[in-house]
């Protein structure tokens, strides 16, 4: 999505979207790109006062883990293969003696995977750029000023709601992608101009209420005024209200 709008020079500098959708990656991609993808993350069922990356004392400019949440150093770093046979990648890992974490009373709470077989004596941390755009974005929604922030994205819940309710979005009568979009670009267009019929209405009334008040006060009647206009209330079903401009006599 971020390529089409760019190639249409409609590229964003934020962008809001629901929880469900982003993945580490998604973060990193859209920070390469200029683009800073305002999205709450999931970390898995993990305890709420678990450790994360953001926790470590991590380099800047090497990524490479210098001390842990308990003040300990990892012994070595390394990269690893992921067992994803479809995409295998490459990560880089912090490794820790498990003399040292085997006693830590920390031990719990830690981010750190135990060695796979008792041959190996080393925890391990991956230190991808995934993982640490997702644990920094895990310990920033925690903020009140993130989540003040992040509220703006529930306003598009009600416009979603209307399309979906009022005009049918939920269910279209046509196939085929051509035919999706112009029927969809319909709907809203649809949809704005209730809302700009509602804006304007409202706006009106206001108008002719301001009106009234002045001619009041000063001890003339405003019929001369409002009787240029019917305003007709709103429809029955409550979605918009118009207004009949009558000619003047």
């Amino acid at each position: 999505m971020l390529e089409r709008l760019s190639e249409r020079e409609l590229g964003p500098s934020v962008l809001y979207a629901d929880g469900g959708y982003p993945t580490p990656a998604d973060l990193v991609e859209a920070q390469q790109q200029g683009v800073e993808l305002c999205a709450p993350v999931n970390r898995g069922r993990l305890p709420e006062d678990s450790f994360s990356r953001a926790d470590f004392s991590i380099d800047p400019v090497s990524h490479q883990a210098t001390r842990c949440p308990a003040g300990h150093a990892p012994v070595r770093h390394g990269e690893r293969e992921s067992s994803d046979s479809v995409q295998p990648r490459h990560s880089l890992y912090a490794f820790f003696a498990a003399s040292t974490c085997d006693p830590c009373p920390l031990r719990s709470r830690c981010p750190v995977r135990q060695p796979n077989n008792v041959r190996s004596h080393e925890y391990r941390l991956e230190l991808s750029e995934e993982m640490l755009a997702r644990d920094g974005r895990w310990e920033e929604q925690q903020s009140e000023p993130w989540k003040d922030r992040y509220r703006i994205r529930s306003g598009v819940e009600a416009t979603m709601s209307e399309l979906k309710r009022g005009h049918g979005m939920g269910r279209l009568r046509v196939r085929r992608h051509a035919r999706v979009l112009v029927q969809v670009a319909l709907k809203a267009t649809a949809c704005n101009i209730k809302r700009w019929i509602r804006a304007v209405m409202a706006a009106l009334c206001g108008l002719l209420a301001a009106v009234d008040a002045v001619c009041r006060r000063l001890g003339v009647s405003s019929s001369c005024l409002t009787d240029k206009f019917h305003v007709r209330e709103k429809f029955p079903d409550g979605e918009i209200a118009s207004a009949a401009f009558a000619s003047a006599s």
